[in-house]
């Protein structure tokens, strides 16, 4: 609905695109950049020393200690990664359907992405054959969309 009001107020859609889309993407790349550090994973294949690093940090915030790892500890699991053979772990899409619990929440989720598309694109290649303004048709479709979308939720 802040969409309509946007696109209302500035009619401009290179304007808009700049608001809605271009900011909010910079800014997010730029916490992103900030915030969010390499895995200890990747991190152990670039040296041990920063990979000790991050995994007392991360030991740090969840026990509350530091030193929660040595460098014998790291090297273990560097020799450990090194002898088993990832080749033979391929995980295709068909794994979704072999168990039947997982066969159960694939259904599962696919129905309520369907519903979710359905409801959220449906409208909108319909919205010229409303009728009325197309803002309030917009502001109609998004109040249309809030009715799945709440359900969707509570559902996950």
């Amino acid at each position: 609905m802040l969409t309509t009001l946007f696109f209302f107020l500035i009619p401009s859609w290179r304007v808009n695109w700049i608001i809605l889309v271009t900011v909010p993407s910079i800014v997010e790349l730029v916490l992103l950049w900030i915030y969010i550090e390499e895995t200890p994973q990747f991190l152990l294949k670039k040296g041990v020393e920063q990979a000790l690093k991050a995994l007392n940090r991360i030991g740090k915030i969840n026990k509350g200690r530091e030193d929660v790892l040595d460098e014998e500890d790291i090297e273990s699991v560097k020799q450990q990664q090194m002898n088993e053979d990832y080749n033979d772990k391929y995980i295709t899409p068909i794994d979704l359907c072999r168990f039947s619990s997982l066969r159960t929440i694939t259904i599962c989720c696919s129905i309520v992405s369907f519903m979710t598309y359905a409801m959220y694109y449906g409208p909108s290649l319909i919205i010229d054959s409303i009728g009325f303004n197309i803002y309030i048709s917009n502001i109609m479709v998004n109040l249309s969309e809030l009715v799945t979308f709440i359900p969707s939720y509570l559902l996950i």
